[in-house]
């Protein structure tokens, strides 16, 4: 007997339990994270200590002779409880992502092909991978050295900086999500060659026109407003926008 076509309410039933797991799984290990509440901020706050690996790396290669000092302020009676919420859900998101991936997987992969059902694992993994590699760019490299150029901007010497934990959290949670998805840009580039819709031709003829948008994007990303951090970040998104054509053949 042919199986019978699934009707577009039992494609949304499928949706919705898989929209319910994938929410208790993230609020599950919100939880388990937000009750290491230590571990969890030391390592938010790792940055602002001279054991920093960034720190140490610089200090030994004769970069840097004094090491960054800030001191975090709050300055609102709930805004450490609300940084602690949003730090732990952010975190659980994370390690949560192969299994939403998994739940993505199990729902399109019946609508596939054969041939496309063997490169959509495949693909996930790639997007994971290169998610958490634009995650770690952004906290051991690219973060640093904006705190350490914010931390110490003044626009006069009357000004002095105090900088507040949920400015601090926020910088960073933003500057790693951007870098994430940026790192994604092959994958689209590819699926969007799948589609028809660009070139390896296209992305090498729009080269110059996408440098410049690469450094105004930079420049959103990271507002310092100094040529190193600029490049610093242009540099990165520049080699991936190079990968995207090489993957697309």
């Amino acid at each position: 007997m042919s199986q019978e076509p699934t009707t577009f309410w039992q494609h949304l039933d499928v949706m919705r339990g898989g929209l319910i797991r994938s929410a208790i799984v993230v609020l599950a290990m919100a939880v388990g994270v937000f009750l290491l509440r230590e571990p969890l901020f030391r390592f938010i706050l790792w940055p602002l200590q001279a054991d920093f690996p960034t720190w140490l790396l610089l200090t030994r290669l004769g970069l840097m002779q004094t090491l960054p000092e800030a001191q975090l302020i709050n300055t609102e009676l709930a805004r450490q409880f609300i940084v602690h919420m949003q730090a732990a859900l952010w975190v659980a998101l994370v390690i949560a992502l192969p299994y939403l991936g998994f739940e993505v997987v199990r729902f399109v992969r019946p609508a596939l092909y054969a041939n496309e059902r063997r490169r959509l694992m495949p693909v996930v993994i790639a997007a994971y991978l290169l998610f958490m590699a634009g995650i770690a760019l952004a906290y051991w490299v690219l973060f640093p050295f904006t705190f350490l150029f914010l931390a110490d901007y003044q626009v006069a010497h009357s000004v002095t900086n105090w900088i507040s934990l949920s400015s601090y959290a926020s910088t960073l949670g933003l500057m790693c999500l951007m870098m994430g998805l940026m790192a994604e840009m092959p994958i689209v580039c590819r699926l969007l060659w799948r589609m028809g819709l660009v070139s390896r031709q296209g992305l090498y003829r729009f080269r110059r026109h996408a440098i410049v948008a690469i450094f105004i994007l930079a420049a959103v990303i990271t507002p310092t407003g100094d040529a190193f951090t600029l490049c610093l970040v242009a540099l990165p998104i520049w080699l991936l926008y190079e990968l995207s054509a090489r993957v697309i053949r």
